[in-house]
């Protein structure tokens, strides 16, 4: 299955198989994922609704009152008391939290 942005790649993918595309599951090494998947240079910002204004962090700040001098990594690992795999998990029940937030929003 083709999916057309990182959103749903990673809730459809990467959740079920971080392994095999971020080598562990870890929150710190999807970081290193993202951060590559911005770079891309033939990535269509019009069809990826992950960075920007109704972005998953911009979403997360306001939804949970995040203050935006912290980095998103350390919000998880702070509320999985720096357990790495725990924050990973709360990081894709979140993303999927917004993913629903967001289609609602299109229709």
């Amino acid at each position: 299955m083709k999916y057309n942005n990182l959103t749903e790649f990673l809730l459809f993918r990467v959740r079920k198989f971080p392994g095999l595309y971020i080598g562990t599951n870890e929150l710190s090494k999807l970081v290193n994922f993202i951060t590559g998947y911005q770079m891309r240079d033939s990535m269509d910002s019009d069809e990826d609704f992950y960075f920007g204004e109704k972005g998953f962090l911009s979403w997360h700040t306001q939804e949970f009152c995040t203050p935006e001098s912290a980095t998103w990594i350390s919000y998880f690992l702070d509320h999985s008391n720096n357990d790495d795999k725990k924050a990973l998990l709360l990081y894709f029940d979140r993303l999927e939290q917004y993913y629903n937030w967001y289609t609602s929003q299109a229709k």
